[in-house]
């Protein structure tokens, strides 16, 4: 199945450098709902999760070692 994809949403116009992924503001990701949400705020993924109960999707973290939440 094909994935959703912020980067029509992205208005910010900021990436991550040398891969493209789209840094949303949190209207945009509520707007967009993507499958997979790349959370580089490792460290605050129980409070960032507890803040969006309505996000279906997956959460994936970088570290300390790559894993969804």
């Amino acid at each position: 199945p094909q994935t959703k994809s912020l980067s029509v949403w992205a208005g910010m116009h900021k990436v991550i450098p040398g891969i493209g992924i789209p840094i949303v503001n949190v209207e945009t990701f509520q707007k967009c709902m993507p499958d997979v949400c790349l959370l580089t705020a490792w460290n605050y993924a129980d409070s960032i999760v507890s803040q969006h109960p309505d996000y279906h999707g997956k959460w994936l973290v970088p570290l300390p070692e790559v894993g969804y939440v």
